[in-house]
């Protein structure tokens, strides 16, 4: 079970199966996972509202691999706090300002999943190591997660200038209603 099955698997139905951390990444996973992420990314963009930005790979590899990690963590609560720090605190090759936009959309190919982990994850173990960093990253990329509760949005300004970014987000907080993502006015004029 490689990061390419983990992520067919992911946006086929949601459900996934992950190895232990002592099952190693070959670079021939990495290299189908690039090609998973660049399919599921023609077939995202065919169902969301608006021309969507531009995809950027290295931005979507990152999101993919760290989710992988994550989800390992939540399966094998074994795992050492030290070891969630040092996976999980990898940067983002590009960085959310920077890359705006494109790098926020790229991101949230596989980060859309991101309000279902951390449900899942918190439901074993309130107030862990885990928990933090996967709410850390919901408060970098609120586009990812509407619908996790009780965290607080700094801005939505590098996406929200983008037409089907914005509807995104807008439809998202509709569905989960999310009325804590009303803080700014262009997303409330959009809902």
């Amino acid at each position: 079970m490689g990061l390419a099955s983990f992520l067919n698997q992911l946006f086929e139905h949601g459900r996934v199966i992950v190895p232990p951390f002592d099952v190693a990444i070959e670079q021939d996973d990495v290299v189908a996972m690039r090609a998973a992420l660049v399919e599921a990314e023609t077939i995202w963009r065919n169902q969301i509202p608006h021309k969507a930005p531009l995809f950027d790979l290295d931005a979507a590899q990152w999101a993919a691999t760290q989710f992988f990690h994550a989800c390992r963590f939540v399966v094998y609560r074994e795992e050492p706090e030290e070891a969630i720090r040092k996976k999980l605190s990898e940067p983002c090759p590009v960085s959310p300002t920077s890359g705006g936009a494109s790098t926020h959309y790229s991101v949230d190919v596989t980060y859309r999943f991101l309000p279902d982990l951390i449900k899942l994850a918190t439901r074993q173990a309130e107030g862990d190591p885990l928990i933090e960093r996967l709410r850390q990253w919901a408060r970098d990329w609120p586009l990812s997660s509407v619908g996790v509760r009780e965290i607080e949005i700094e801005s939505v300004d590098d996406f929200a200038s983008d037409a089907c970014l914005l509807a995104l987000y807008a439809d998202r907080v509709i569905a989960h209603h999310d009325i804590s993502r009303l803080n700014d006015p262009r997303v409330r004029d959009a809902v």
